[in-house]
């Protein structure tokens, strides 16, 4: 959860400015309503929940993608 909100900060005016973003990388977090996931959806927009782990059989979506500005 800190990590995401220093992730944030560091994105900080840039996410309002329409400056193009790109997040992605295993937030560990299985669940959409975990806080992490929560707000990277609530400032970057909501992303898909593809599941991807384990890899070989994949039921749960750990990795998640965030594009800015979404066209």
């Amino acid at each position: 959860l800190q990590q995401v909100r220093t992730l944030l900060s560091e994105l900080g005016d840039s996410l309002d400015d329409g400056v193009p973003t790109f997040v992605m990388g295993d937030f560990n977090e299985w669940m959409r309503l975990g806080r992490p996931v929560r707000y990277l959806d609530q400032r970057l927009g909501r992303t898909r929940a593809l599941k991807t782990f384990p890899s070989r059989r994949p039921i749960l979506p750990l990795d998640r993608v965030w594009v800015r500005p979404v066209e």
